[in-house]
């Protein structure tokens, strides 16, 4: 699974993701259900001053290092 995943990046890598980022990036998933665009952008752009990145995929949201 692990092999399979380092070619395809399914699962999420959030063992090197600081907890603070997880937890803001959870506050923008929620953000986002409820439809509080405002909300859901100023959060992304608070991730984007601390280096980090936010894809929205099919599966879910994915946290990357920029």
């Amino acid at each position: 699974l692990e092999k399979f995943n380092d070619v395809f990046q399914i699962l999420p890598d959030t063992e090197n993701v600081p907890k603070g980022i997880l937890e803001l990036a959870a506050k923008r998933e929620n953000a986002r259900q409820e439809k509080n665009w405002d909300e859901s952008d100023r959060i992304r752009d608070e991730l984007t001053e601390k280096r980090w990145i936010v894809e929205d995929t099919a599966s879910g949201p994915k946290i990357k290092k920029i």
